[in-house]
């Protein structure tokens, strides 16, 4: 199943588990234009999000994915917090697999705060 968004999901995921955003909250985001021919896929693994991004645009894409990683103890205390993120190029019909992982976590973890923004490489 690929999902094209406007805004990219907003990710909330504990134990390995993905949790369903409430409903109405904007899930990320990207610029209009980029989001006309972008599409996104995900799936959750035991301890990443994985996201395969198409792009059919008629152009080549110069696109960056940024997330935020945290880390909680059995009692929901954030044990470690960092920012991630990925820059790549998508030529026309290409796609290209990004892992947001959360192998460092001991305990619970969460992705979240997921943006994405790609603009025509000229």
């Amino acid at each position: 199943m690929r999902r094209r968004w406007k805004a990219v999901v907003y990710l909330s995921v504990s134990l390995g588990v993905l949790a369903p955003a409430p409903a109405g909250l904007p899930l990320a985001h990207a610029d209009e234009t980029s989001f006309q021919c972008m599409g996104f896929e995900q799936s959750t693994r035991e301890k990443s999000i994985e996201y395969e991004i198409e792009n059919s645009c008629d152009s080549k894409q110069a696109c960056s994915l940024a997330w935020t990683v945290q880390c909680e103890d059995d009692k929901g205390k954030t044990t470690e917090r960092s920012r991630k993120s990925e820059r790549f190029t998508l030529e026309p019909a290409g796609t290209k697999a990004v892992s947001l992982s959360a192998e460092s976590c001991k305990q619970s973890w969460r992705i979240e705060e997921v943006t994405w923004k790609c603009d025509e490489v000229k």
